[in-house]
């Protein structure tokens, strides 16, 4: 897996894009540099484009990065997610990592396009962060 993320700071958004296939620890070492980023702030939201994860995280996988999230929450909340993913098995994988962190004020929510996913966040739906890029 290779996750390369952005911290905008003008909109208060860690913007990034996940390809290949996804691990535990990778998606902990994600958190943790986003976390000790000098740009990031608590509250920033997150806007996270999945379509090019080659294999559906499984539920060990959604568990242990709910478990991080809750135990960042002091750091991350209150904020808002959003996943752009493209299959229906991603959705629900999303839809169950979001069940899961509700009580750590951080709100996820998977989505299909970008700019359904950055009008939830508030933002333009032609906001296009640098490495948030279309996926034929």
């Amino acid at each position: 897996m290779s996750v390369h993320f952005t911290i905008d700071r003008a909109v208060r958004l860690v913007a990034y894009v996940v390809d290949g296939t996804a691990t535990e620890d990778e998606a902990r070492e994600f958190l943790d540099s986003v976390l000790t980023h000098p740009d990031f702030e608590t509250g920033f939201n997150f806007l996270g484009d999945r379509r090019g994860v080659t294999a559906v995280p499984d539920a060990n996988y959604i568990y242990a990065v709910a478990v991080e999230v809750n135990r960042h929450q002091a750091d991350l909340a209150p904020c808002q997610w959003a996943v752009i993913v493209s299959s229906d098995v991603a959705y629900g994988m999303t839809r169950m990592w979001g069940l899961l962190t509700t009580d750590s004020g951080v709100k996820i929510i998977p989505f299909r396009t970008a700019e359904v996913a950055t009008a939830w966040l508030g933002l333009s739906p032609r906001y296009a962060p640098l490495l948030l890029v279309p996926v034929a």
